[in-house]
């Protein structure tokens, strides 16, 4: 049978349409990442919705030491299945539409700071990220007017709620491409028991008048002369960030990583690092195509 040119064009056109058609289905119309700290791990709940029905064929990097695991799938519980167990990669192979993802972690929390990166795996058209602080947790410098400036959460957050107990910040993004990547930190401390506290002061006044009892007795009162040097307080505001962000990520750092954390200009973070490596405070190492940035000791 032979094709005339003109129906050989209108088959063209015909794979075009249905490819764009399959290219466009596999778009998230909403994506929500909701990061709920707890005393002991972290809960992280991932909700997909698809711009239609369509098949997803992608594998997730969960943290190794994720567990309590679950999927939904169109409201239908799925079976957990790891393309790489060693390496906890989640095989997502399935047609649907929606989709839940679910697991808890200890590996966000790190000291005093919650560090996390969220890639995504298709285009995005808009996707919302919440942490929810619990009692017990604040930041180690607050919230300051309406624009939520803080320095110990990067990037500032579109919005901070609090319920009076616990607190609630959220970031929305929009118009993602496949594998664009968004990163957060949160520098913290927690507040202590009042019970706690009234204790320690009781038993640091105690201490005090056995310590003044003594001193009276002996009568060789001895001086202590301490000298406390602080980095931070000849440091910049952008140079604080900087030094915080390293110390909190345990003395070293990739370039990259502070970049998408501070989110200034690359030309801007260069010259702050070399300000700072004149001064001897950091210096840089290179780690194949990376640069690491480490404090002095």
């Amino acid at each position: 049978m032979r094709i005339t040119s003109s129906a050989a064009i209108a088959m063209l056109f015909l794979a075009f349409i249905l490819l764009a058609a399959s290219a466009s289905a596999q778009e998230i119309a909403s994506a929500n990442y909701q990061f709920d700290v707890q005393k002991s791990k972290t809960v992280i709940t991932g909700y997909f919705s698809m711009k239609e029905s369509t098949m997803i064929d992608v594998g997730l990097d969960l943290p190794n030491d994720a567990f309590d695991v679950s999927l939904t799938i169109d409201g239908i519980p799925r079976r957990i299945i790891y393309a790489d167990e060693a390496e906890k990669k989640l095989r997502i192979k399935n047609i649907a539409k929606d989709i839940t993802l679910q697991y808890s972690t200890r590996d966000f929390m790190k000291s005093s700071a919650f560090f996390v990166t969220i890639k995504t795996f298709y285009p995005t058209t808009s996707m919302d990220v919440k942490v929810t602080l619990p009692e017990g947790y604040t930041l180690q410098n607050p919230v300051r007017g309406e624009t939520f400036e803080t320095g110990s959460v990067y990037p500032m957050p579109s919005s901070v709620e609090s319920d009076g107990q616990s607190m609630v910040f959220t970031w929305h993004l929009s118009d993602l491409e496949a594998n664009d990547t968004f990163s957060l930190l949160m520098l913290l401390k927690q507040k202590f028991p009042v019970a706690i506290i009234i204790l320690a002061s009781v038993l640091i006044l105690a201490a005090g008048g056995v310590g003044f009892y003594i001193y009276e007795r002996k009568k060789k009162p001895k001086v202590i002369i301490e000298k406390v040097e602080r980095i931070e307080e000849h440091l910049k505001e952008n140079e604080e960030q900087i030094i915080n962000i390293i110390k909190q990520r345990g003395g070293s750092c990739e370039q990259g990583t502070l970049k998408v954390i501070m989110n200034i200009p690359k030309s801007s973070l260069s010259g702050l690092l070399s300000e700072l490596e004149e001064r001897k405070i950091i210096y840089k190492q290179k780690k194949g195509k990376k640069n690491i940035i480490s404090l002095k000791k």
